[in-house]
């Protein structure tokens, strides 16, 4: 009970105050104007729903698995907000197939189009499936120590 009249009493007291935490709160939020992106290894099209017992057993799996539907609804994010200038996708060793690829390099060529910047950086390099996909990026960074295969 006295909890309860504590908290009454300094949100009366806080009330005439807020307008000016939220105007300075405002003013201070981050400024940042690029997404970035950290693709999990594994990429699907979309996340299926699984069965409570299996995602509280395999709950690992879900958290490294990266979603093409998510992609899609960042890029659709990105491209309604002015105060974004880009999108920059951090590509692993991708453990997924040539449509998958596609359709990830498909979102980074329609942020282009919609006026975003893009980037891809390859940490770890890449083969052709994470080659084919930083190709549709303005920019492609790699790591000093990373490895390039095309053979």
């Amino acid at each position: 009970m006295l909890r309860w009249i504590l908290r009454s009493i300094r949100n009366l007291l806080s009330a005439p105050i807020f307008p000016i935490w939220a105007i300075g709160r405002w003013l201070s939020r981050p400024r940042g104007r690029w997404i970035v992106v950290r693709l999990k290894p594994r990429l699907v099209e979309a996340r299926q729903p699984l069965p409570w017992l299996h995602r509280l057993l395999d709950a690992d799996a879900l958290r490294r698995t990266s979603s093409l539907a998510a992609v899609r609804r960042l890029a659709d994010y990105a491209i309604r907000d002015a105060r974004i200038e880009g999108v920059a996708f951090v590509v692993p060793p991708l453990h997924a197939g040539w449509s998958v690829c596609a359709g990830l390099r498909e979102q980074i060529i329609r942020l282009k189009g919609g006026g975003k910047a893009s980037a891809v950086l390859l940490p770890r390099g890449g083969g052709h499936r994470e080659l084919y996909v930083a190709s549709a990026a303005q920019r492609v960074y790699v790591a000093p120590h990373a490895t390039i295969t095309l053979f």
